[in-house]
Parts: structure tokens; C-alpha cells; sequence
């Protein structure tokens, strides 16, 4: 360690090594920008669940705090009960359900990745320490032969140990980069697949079930055309504001002179006719490929298992219960005539 100290020599470069060194820190960075961002959507789904709670026991507790007031209509008081009992099952068999097997196949298997990374890292750290010691051993017995003095019998030793003890963590590495490049083209496939597959879920069940009130408060018709009508008017503004920031940087790109233009499009249009001229058979249109499940995966596409192939003790359906799926809502009490 004392030569790493005060080893201050030019150190021994390998650029293409250093080069994957480099692409495997940016993708790992990567890996865990993803690792964060699942947590931090899982954390969201418990807030937005218990807020949902909260506002419809709020509903609940004021509608029913007026059952006696005449003017306030029983159905409001039966939707409250009912938007209550759906928000309560959400938060309590959905919300648990999508988590579980969010962890189980998004989270779980990302970690596993994560966990591997130090393991590489250590070893690259040591690399960098053996390397250290390999260009003072080495820049000494070249000041020894460019001053004419027989190299250091002690200095050679350790120079050849630290060269064998070089080569074998590179190797080591090597392998490591290997496996993890291998597995790149499959890595977080099946997790992106599970999560959009949870969204999907806790997105679609949510809305069959908050679904199953709507005919029995048609005042939210006025509100759904609200929501519809900003959409469009948002979805219109991000397509206007991104035809101005692709007209801008027309705007900057170098103009170029009709001359040059013209002349461009007739080389093009004799490269077409020597094309045309050439009998080649016609090329098929590309079709959009379904993706493949991926059945085996290593380490660092995922774990052992990554999630899959393991029995979950989760039993779901579309539905989120019986009694959610079963409930009636009490019809209105007719209005009696003034004359009774």
C-alpha cells in the first residue's frame, strides 16, 4: 500500500476496458433510477388509495348526518354508502393484491439485479488498487534499465505476481461485463411487462366498479364531458407546442440555396433510375412482432426466478368482491303529493 502511496507514476491505460467499465456504470445508474421510481409508485398507490377513503368517508359521514332533512334526496345518502364500500374494498383487497405481485415481479427481481452490482464493483476497486502497485513495480525496473542497473530480483518477483494477480480479476471482470451484456437485450422486459400489466389492473377494476354508481347519479354526465373536453384541449396544446419546438429548430438548422437543392434531387432521381432499372425482388412490408415470453434468464436479467414461475399465495379476479359486485342501491322514495 506504501507504493500505492507514493507510486505517483503514469498509470497503465486499457481504453476498451475502461470503455465497458464505463457503459456498465451508466446502465447499473440506470437500473436504479427505475429501482426508485418503483418504490416511489408503489408509496403513490397507498396515498391515492387512503386519499380516495378519506374523501369518500367524508361523503358518507355527511350525507348520512342529513337522513332526517326532507330535502336532501335518499339517493344520495344510498351513492355515499355505496362509493364509500367501493373505496373501502379498493383500498383493501385491490390495493394489496396489485402491490404484492408488483413486488413480486417488478421490485423483487430489479433488486436482485442491484444486489449483484457491488460484487462487480468490488472487484473493479481492486483491479484499480493491483494496478496501482503493477506501475510502480513496473516504472522501477524501467528506471533501473534506462539508468543501466540490473533490475531488482525483489521488484521482478513482485512484478510477476502483480501481472498474475492483474490478469485474473481483468478475466474475472471480463466474464461479470459479459454476463451482464448478454442479458442486457432481456433485462426488465417481463418487469415492464408486470407493471403495466398492475396499472392496467388497478387502473380498469377501479373504474368496473366506481362504474357500477354512474346510472344511478347521472350529474356526473356533465362532468365526464368536462374531463373529456379538457383532454382534448390539453392533448391539443402539447401537439400544438411541439409543432413550434420542431419549427424552431428548422428554424436554426443552416439554410441551403435552391442550387443545391436542385442538385440533390436529380442525383437522387438517377440513383432511382438505376434502382428501378435492376431487377430485385420487392421487399415485404415490416410487421410488428408480438414479444416473446422470456423463459430462462440469468442472474442479471432478474434473479433465479425473477419473480416467475413462483406460486403466489395472491388469489385475484377481475372483480374486487362479492358484496362490492352484488350491492343494490335503494331507489329513490317516490314524492308525495301536497294533497296527501
Amino acid at each position: 500500500m506504501i507504493l500505492q502511496a507514493v507510486g505517483a507514476h503514469r498509470g497503465s491505460e486499457n481504453v476498451e476496458f475502461d470503455e465497458k467499465i464505463r457503459e456498465f456504470n451508466l446502465h447499473v445508474n440506470e437500473i436504479q433510477r427505475i429501482r426508485e421510481a418503483m418504490h416511489i409508485w408503489s408509496d403513490a398507490v397507498d396515498t391515492f388509495c387512503a386519499a380516495n377513503v378519506i374523501l369518500a368517508d367524508a361523503f358518507h359521514r355527511h350525507f348520512d348526518s342529513c337522513r332526517d332533512e326532507q330535502s336532501v334526496p335518499q339517493s344520495y345518502r344510498s351513492i355515499a354508502t355505496a362509493f364509500k364500500k367501493i373505496e373501502y374494498d379498493i383500498n383493501n383487497v385491490l390495493r394489496p393484491t396489485v402491490k404484492e405481485v408488483f413486488y413480486k415481479r417488478c421490485i423483487e427481481p430489479t433488486e436482485s439485479i442491484v444486489a449483484m452490482v457491488p460484487a462487480i464493483n468490488e472487484q473493479i476497486h481492486l483491479r484499480k488498487q493491483i494496478l496501482l502497485d503493477f506501475d510502480s513495480y513496473n516504472a522501477k525496473i524501467q528506471n533501473d534499465a534506462s539508468a543501466g542497473r540490473d533490475p531488482n530480483m525483489k521488484t521482478k518477483a513482485k512484478l510477476s505476481k502483480t501481472t498474475q494477480e492483474l490478469a485474473s480479476v481483468q478475466e474475472s471482470i471480463k466474464n461479470s461485463l459479459r454476463e451482464f451484456n448478454s442479458a442486457k437485450p432481456n433485462m426488465l422486459g417481463n418487469e415492464l411487462a408486470a407493471a403495466v400489466a398492475c396499472i392496467y389492473h388497478l387502473s380498469s377494476t377501479s373504474a368496473v366498479n366506481l362504474a357500477k354508481i354512474l346510472p344511478f347519479i347521472p350529474q356526473t354526465s356533465s362532468t365526464l364531458c368536462i374531463l373529456c373536453s379538457q383532454s382534448s384541449k390539453h392533448k391539443a396544446q402539447s401537439l400544438s407546442s411541439l409543432r413550434k419546438s420542431q419549427q424552431t429548430q428548422q428554424n436554426q438548422q443552416p439554410q441551403v440555396s435552391v442550387a443545391t437543392i436542385l442538385s440533390v434531387i436529380s442525383e437522387q432521381q438517377e440513383k432511382l433510375q438505376r434502382i428501378s432499372s435492376t431487377s430485385r425482388p420487392s421487399e415485404p412490408e415490416p410487421e410488428l412482432s408480438v414479444v416473446r415470453p422470456i423463459v430462462s434468464r440469468s442472474g442479471f436479467a432478474g434473479g433465479k426466478d425473477g419473480g416467475y414461475g413462483v406460486s403466489s399465495s395472491v388469489q385475484y379476479s377481475a372483480a374486487i368482491g362479492a358484496d362490492t359486485d352484488n350491492f343494490d342501491i335503494p331507489p329513490e322514495p317516490p314524492v308525495k303529493d301536497a294533497s296527501d
